[in-house]
């Protein structure tokens, strides 16, 4: 018995330094803001509010990642979008349709749970979306979608500048991205969201602690 203690103890200091290091060379671990409801928003249905997550830093975030980005307008703030244009990408946007390249993203099948409920930024009312899982580049996601007036993605058609990036929200209903505030810095998008710790209710949310975000 005392061995087996001695074993786990070893165990579990050697996993503590592996995190350690981890932490202090490409890991982070970030809250998502919950005090905008714009940006709380748009996030929905991979993150929420409130939620824990793991971000990796350094490294060139690559097309179809989920990353976080310096806010372009807003100092000190940020805004999450998953990167849907590289320099010299021509991207279309009209409603929910996005095509990169020509290629359509393709909505492959729904999600465990049809509907996610999200707040309204604009009337603090509750609205419930319709969630599918959708393909782009070889790369599946969860993005939401809904109908009415507000299912207006501006209507663009650009070529991605050097140096820069097109973010799309995962929520095109309720969307804050490169449709409202043009491209961003590649430079400035320094983290990629990779993982959930737990949510906002804590760990006893069991549907959304410990889950890889795509």
């Amino acid at each position: 018995m005392r061995g087996l203690l001695k074993a786990l103890l070893w165990t579990v200091g050697i996993l503590g330094v592996i995190a350690g290091i981890l932490r202090a060379t490409i890991l982070d671990v970030w809250t998502v803001p919950d005090d905008d409801p714009v940006f709380g928003a748009s996030i929905v249905p991979t993150l929420a509010p409130g939620d824990v997550v793991v971000t990796r830093r350094g490294g060139r975030p690559t097309f179809a990642d989920l990353v976080r980005c310096a806010h372009p307008e807003e100092p000190g703030r940020y805004v999450v979008g998953r990167i849907f244009g590289e320099p010299g990408d021509q991207v279309y946007a009209d409603g929910h349709l996005v095509k990169i390249n020509g290629t359509p993203t393709r909505t492959e099948r729904g999600c465990a749970e049809a509907t996610v409920r999200v707040e309204d930024p604009v009337s603090g009312e509750p609205v419930d979306l319709s969630c599918g899982i959708e393909e782009i580049g070889g790369t599946t996601y969860m993005r939401a979608t809904g109908s009415g007036p507000r299912t207006t993605l501006a209507k663009v058609e650009t070529e991605v500048t050097d140096g820069n990036v097109f973010l799309v929200s995962d929520n095109r209903y309720h969307h804050y991205d490169s449709l409202d505030f043009g491209a961003v810095p590649l430079e400035s998008c320094t983290h990629q969201i990779i993982f959930r710790l737990w949510s906002k209710e804590g760990w006893m949310d069991a549907k959304k602690r410990m889950t890889v975000i795509r």
